[in-house]
């Protein structure tokens, strides 16, 4: 708290609300999935591929229903089988950004080795066309912090400069007083 007739300053900082966000799918009925958002605190089994980095392979994903989330219901007549994967989507600097999964409960058929491997060079192809507006945002954010630095130094410079003439009014009355 600030003394009296004084402002305290709040330091005003950014919070990261991680969050995976459904963007597409060719789920029959899309609707009910797309836009959906799994805040990474839910830590469902694609936020273990966010933590870990590393691609997940469920081979029996209706066994695992209560660390899947799904945000439809199946199709009638549907497998209770099926297979889910996911794909770390990864920064130049190896942070993970978002996450490409693949399911197969609508068909009920094994996901192989072949299709993991098609959707890591998916997963691979989609960071590379993303690092050009990447290294943008990395160049912005630089350019931001250097900004708020050079005012902050601007702030203090000019604190310096009013105490300097406030002090050297002080010694100006005091003389003219003598």
């Amino acid at each position: 708290e600030g003394e009296e007739g004084t402002e305290k300053k709040v330091e005003m900082k950014d919070i990261t609300v991680p969050i995976l966000r459904y963007v597409a799918t060719s789920h029959p009925d899309k609707r009910s999935m797309e836009g959906w958002v799994l805040r990474y605190e839910e830590q469902g089994r694609s936020g273990s591929v966010v933590s870990s980095g590393n691609t997940l392979v469920v081979a029996q994903a209706a066994l695992e229903e209560e660390r899947l989330h799904f945000f439809c219901g199946r199709t009638r007549g549907a497998p209770a089988a099926g297979a889910y994967c996911a794909v770390p989507l990864k920064e130049k600097d190896g942070s993970v950004y978002g996450v490409l999964a693949m399911d197969t409960l609508l068909d009920g058929r094994a996901i192989g080795d072949g299709d993991v491997a098609r959707l890591q060079q998916l997963a691979a192809a989609v960071d590379e066309a993303r690092e050009p507006f990447a290294e943008a945002d990395r160049e912005k954010r630089r350019l931001e912090e250097e900004a708020a630095e050079a005012a902050r130094r601007e702030e203090e410079e000019k604190q310096r400069l009013e105490a300097e003439a406030a002090a050297a009014e002080a010694g100006e009355g005091e003389e003219e007083g003598e």
